[in-house]
């Protein structure tokens, strides 16, 4: 394909703002979330992605040359609200104003579903004067059924939604046939709107005589520990996994970190809460799991399991670990690390321990903070499994030197923790709370200086990059141009990354591409939202994308466009293309540029200007 200077020069800033950010980064502080051990790293809630410094940076980098257009002025929408710009007054804090419109429907759509909105869309929407319509187009986003009656099998908020838990909870290859099982029980969980806390209760404390016919039995069976030999399962590993897999997953803590050790001595700089834990507490936190049998049915190697309740029912401190050092004698009865608490004369541990864990401020306080992290690029304790209760909310002269208040919103993440409660844990009411707020809706441009500890008020949008999956499929989207790919074991045919059960549904040439962006493999290397000049060489030269761009290629939008009927000008069809890929119309520049391209290249001209559009930086951030 033809590449002229002009088409070159849009795309240059995606490589040098790779390369830029790539050599400014410097590493940073440990945390609780880099102190782990071996392979048990792999997966946890989002991980790992880009730190709200490493995201100030970024949209200090590309905030004055994105796009802008009329903003708006603040209104205070909820409580969220009350309490981000109470802060912002109240400290003098530089703050944006609210995003344009087409830019709050490209974020939120992308934000909802994973998918840019559809050219009419947008157009319907800049253009109408409704001052709800930001709280409409939330609520259209979130359509989970048809005519409020009939649940469908998918939408495309459900697909974000059951990817997005499908990388939480590792679905894939190593749940053998349950991965489409499970798959399909995270899909009905949304599209029922469970309660969150008693979805959690059901997979904690499934039981099943396989797991290739039971879906719940799938999430606890990922995380087993298997003997050198893999004849058998090693069940003291296995209910350490499961204690540090819950506790990162629904309570934002690390408890990997004393796994091995006591935290004292070694954890002071880490997490002052863990120094005070004990390698015994994590057992403790285990042995509510010390009934549970997890076994092969069919032998050795084979990945269906049995999941029961007739293990030997006590956790043995005697048992060979072959995942960490060897555990010493202790008194290991369950106890919820928390509270203290054990289960109640007669009650199920399993039982008693998702009683607990539900019940416990900190699952909501977790629970709140990773779906703000997914709305808003970064937490409001961060790392998302980072969270230091020893410094969470205690007042600065209480706190040893140098350490202080872990975040200035605790009271917010508070509020919005018993708000989820008082709620049912309807992660649809979160979902929305979050969206409708202005906080979420501010604009990455402040136009006085801007310091790093800003990012803490939220005072400004943080750019960040767009997770793979959604990268691809917007890239088929807005080519027109799609793929047909497996769904785990069924028989239907999908067309979006985020509708497969998990990446190996996927073509090897296509998961090479997208690991280049950061896919979650489910196995061994979790999402990553990083930005590298190896991205950028990607979207310049790779075969599958220029395929998508063919004029003739099946789909194609471009093609639609160059041979609609009645003609469309070079103008109308320069619009067409940004506004399907950038969800926006071009400036008067841009136009021009992508005009004269089309009258003098024609087919070629309109492949090279899809080619530039897709490589521009904005195409692959989330501002």
């Amino acid at each position: 394909m033809k590449r002229g200077l002009a088409a070159f020069r849009v795309t240059l800033p995606l490589v040098l703002l790779a390369a830029g950010l790539a050599s400014a980064q410097t590493p940073d502080p440990p945390t609780a979330a880099s102190h782990r051990q071996g392979s048990a790293d792999a997966h946890h809630p989002a991980s790992p992605r880009a730190n709200s410094e490493e995201l100030g940076r970024l949209t200090e980098a590309v905030a004055h040359s994105l796009p802008s257009a009329a903003t708006r002025p603040i209104t205070i929408n909820n409580y969220i609200d009350e309490f981000i710009f109470a802060k912002i007054r109240r400290e003098h804090i530089p703050h944006a104003e609210l995003c344009s419109d087409s830019e709050f429907l490209r974020r939120v759509s992308l934000d909802l579903t994973g998918r840019l909105p559809e050219s009419e869309k947008i157009r319907d929407f800049v253009k109408a004067a409704d001052s709800k319509k930001r709280e409409t187009a939330i609520d259209a986003l979130m359509v989970t059924s048809t005519k409020g009656v009939t649940a469908k099998p998918s939408t495309p908020f459900l697909d974000r939604w059951t990817y997005f838990f499908a990388d939480l909870f590792s679905v894939g290859n190593l749940n053998g046939p349950g991965k489409t099982l499970a798959h399909h029980y995270l899909n009905n969980f949304l599209v029922t709107n469970q309660p969150y806390d008693e979805f959690v209760r059901q997979i904690l404390t499934a039981t099943t005589r396989s797991t290739y016919a039971s879906a719940e039995g799938n999430f606890l069976e990922r995380y087993y520990v298997d003997q050198p030999d893999q004849s058998t399962v090693n069940h003291e590993d296995t209910y350490d996994e499961w204690a540090i897999r819950t506790g990162r997953i629904f309570l934002g803590i690390n408890l990997e970190c004393i796994s091995c050790h006591d935290g004292k001595s070694h954890l002071e700089k880490i997490n002052l809460w863990l120094t005070e834990q004990k390698r015994a507490d994590l057992w403790r936190q285990a042995a509510f799991f010390s009934k549970v049998k997890l076994y092969r049915p069919y032998g050795d190697l084979v990945d269906e399991f049995v999941l029961s309740n007739e293990g030997k029912g006590y956790y043995d401190t005697s048992s060979h670990s072959v995942a960490r050092i060897q555990r010493y004698k202790a008194d290991v009865k369950p106890t919820f690390i928390l509270t203290g608490e054990h289960p109640e004369p007669g009650e199920d541990p399993r039982a008693a321990f998702a009683r607990m864990l539900t019940s416990n401020i900190q699952f909501a306080r977790a629970t709140v903070n990773l779906f703000w992290a997914e709305l808003f690029g970064v937490g409001i304790v961060d790392p998302l499994t980072g969270f230091d209760l020893a410094r969470y909310d205690a007042p600065a002269g209480q706190i040893p030197a140098p350490w202080a208040p872990q975040t200035i919103q605790a009271d917010l993440l508070d509020a919005m923790a018993k708000d989820f409660q008082a709620h049912h844990f309807d992660l649809r009411y979160l979902i929305r709370l979050i969206a409708t707020s202005s906080a979420y809706q501010l604009s990455n441009r402040v136009e006085k200086p801007w310091k790093s500890e800003y990012n803490q008020y939220f005072a400004r949008r943080l750019v960040h990059r767009l997770p793979a999956e959604q990268i691809w499929d917007a890239i088929s989207q807005s080519t027109g141009v799609f793929e047909e790919f497996s769904a785990g074991d069924s028989a239907a045919k999908v067309k979006y990354v985020q509708q497969t059960v998990s990446p190996e549904d996927l073509p090897g040439n296509l998961a090479k591409t997208l690991v280049s962006f950061g896919l979650d493999d489910r196995v061994l290397k979790p999402r990553s939202l990083d930005l590298s000049t190896l991205q950028s060489s990607v979207l310049l030269n790779s075969v599958l994308l220029k395929e998508k761009l063919k004029v003739d290629a099946k789909g194609s939008r471009l093609g639609a466009l160059l041979t609609a009927e009645p003609p469309k000008t070079n103008k109308e069809i320069v619009e067409e293309l940004f506004l399907a890929t950038l969800a926006r119309s071009p400036s008067p520049e841009e136009s021009a540029f992508g005009e004269k391209l089309l009258s003098e290249h024609h087919a070629k001209g309109g492949e090279d200007l899809l080619w530039a559009l897709i490589n521009k930086p904005e195409f692959i951030l989330n501002y």
